[in-house]
Order: structure tokens, then C-alpha cells, then sequence
């Protein structure tokens, strides 16, 4: 059974809650470790008026404690959410796991608490030196993500020709589509040729350029759409992917991180 090392997230959220409760279920799939100590773990159950499972197996000397607030946004948290998380990695770093699941965290709570990234994939980007594909998915569809978490009026200047074409590329590599990938455009209509902005013509450029340079193991992988429902799409921005799964089926998702040199890790969500 593959061993899994969970990073408890935010404990003033719902994270240790879903631990809890699903813990019974997960363990018939994988051997989880979750990255939370004793003292910790002894108050949040008791807050939530949950028993222990026998078998939860925790991990000490994570982060200093501190009082469980529901709800609030602050540094207590957000420390000890992000030091859990990078004790879920040191695992996977030294094959103590074989992979990384993460829950719920709050950036503000890793603002306050000084941490200088503001989610677990710019932080995965950065600890291991290597690209890093957000994804988010489901059994009848999933989806993968060119921007990440920044302001709206930024995406559109973050689409040029060279990214878009290496991000393809890697996508393909790392994620390995059996069928057609439908490109999302960034405007309605995808642009209808111009009309309604010019980000299309970029957009296509970079499919060109990408499919010309694997084209020998899948001539027509990449496709331009402004609403076409394939079994994987990708993405320019992080309101569209979740709509997009969350539309087109309900189901539980799973995002997932492709590190081009590394693991898989990956998120539950839902």
C-alpha cells in the first residue's frame, strides 16, 4: 500500500475536520501519514467532538501549538500550516512516502505568518527547481492550468507566444493526453477572429508551435475552443478550470501538481 504523507492545512478550518472523518475510507486506499502532532490533534477533536481513530498516525516537533480559533485568520495557523506542509515534502524528498497530499490553507494566514509564497504550487515550483503544472480533474474530465493565483487584469499580459508554447510542450510530456487537449480561449467566442480581443491569435501561435514540435507522436493533440467539452481542457486562469469541473460534472476532484524532474503530488478537494 502506497504511503502518503498529508499536510493538515489550516487547523482553524476545515482540513483536520475532513482528516477525521475520512481517515476510515482513506486508509483502505493508502497508508497516510498526517503531518499534525499529538497536542495539536488532541485539541481539534476535541473542538470538534470527534474520536481519534486508533490507527491516525501523527508526526511531533512539527510547529509550536496554539489555540484552535474557527474561523480566524493568523499567524499561529498559517505557520503551522505551512510547516506541515514542508514536513510532507521532506517526506516525499527522502522516499519515506510516496507522495503528497495537501488540505486546505488560508494565504492570508501564510502572509501573516511571513511565508513568503502565497500557495502550495509556487512553494512545490520553488523547492524542487522545476515546472510546475497545476491540474485539476475528475474521473469524466480535467483540466490544466496555464496562470495560477494572480489578479485578473494580469492574465492577459502573461500570455506570450514562448510560455504558452513551452507550457504546452510540458504538459504534454508530464501528463501524457491519450486524446485531443481542447486550449480554452481567454475572451467569449475565443476572440471571434479578433472581434473581441487579440489573445486568440497568441494562443494559436503557441498550439502551432507545440504541435509542430511533438507532432511526430500526436499530430493533432492541441485544439483551439471557446467552449467545447473534452476529456481535458487547459486553462489560462483559476476561475475558469473550477467552473469548467464544476459545471460539467459533479463529482470529487483532485487537483494535481506535474513537477517536470519530480513526483506527482496532489491535492483532494472538492
Amino acid at each position: 500500500m502506497k504511503k502518503v504523507a498529508i499536510s493538515i492545512g489550516d487547523l482553524n478550518g476545515i482540513g483536520i475536520q475532513l482528516a477525521l472523518e475520512n481517515h476510515t475510507t482513506l486508509s483502505r486506499e493508502i497508508h497516510p501519514f498526517y503531518c499534525i502532532d499529538k497536542t495539536m490533534l488532541y485539541q481539534a477533536a476535541k473542538k470538534l467532538n470527534l474520536t481519534i481513530p486508533y490507527d491516525f498516525q501523527t508526526i511531533e516537533d512539527i510547529a509550536p501549538s496554539f489555540e484552535i480559533e474557527a474561523g480566524a485568520v493568523n499567524k499561529e495557523s498559517g505557520a503551522y500550516a505551512y510547516a506541515s506542509f514542508v514536513e510532507a515534502v521532506a517526506l516525499a524528498r527522502t522516499k519515506e512516502v510516496h507522495a503528497v497530499c495537501t488540505l486546505p490553507i488560508h494565504k492570508k494566514a501564510w502572509e501573516k505568518a511571513g511565508v513568503a509564497y502565497k500557495g502550495h504550487t509556487d512553494a512545490l515550483r520553488d523547492f524542487f527547481d522545476a515546472g510546475a503544472i497545476m491540474m485539476l480533474g475528475c474521473k469524466k474530465m480535467y483540466v490544466a492550468l496555464f496562470t495560477e493565483h494572480i489578479p485578473l487584469k494580469e492574465v492577459a499580459s502573461r500570455i506570450n507566444e514562448k510560455a504558452l508554447t513551452r507550457f504546452l510542450v510540458d504538459f504534454y510530456h508530464t501528463a501524457i493526453p491519450t486524446s485531443t487537449v481542447g486550449v480554452l480561449g481567454l475572451n467569449p467566442h475565443a476572440g471571434d477572429d479578433g472581434v473581441l480581443g487579440e489573445e486568440e491569435t497568441v494562443i494559436q501561435k503557441a498550439i502551432d508551435n507545440a504541435t509542430e514540435i511533438i507532432k511526430e507522436n500526436n499530430p493533432s493533440l492541441f485544439t483551439l475552443h471557446s467552449s467545447l467539452i473534452l476529456s481535458c481542457l487547459m486553462s489560462h486562469l483559476h476561475p475558469m478550470y473550477v467552473k469548467t469541473i464544476r459545471t460539467t460534472s459533479l463529482c470529487t476532484m483532485i487537483k494535481v501538481w506535474h513537477l517536470s524532474k519530480h513526483s506527482i503530488l496532489m491535492r483532494g478537494s472538492m
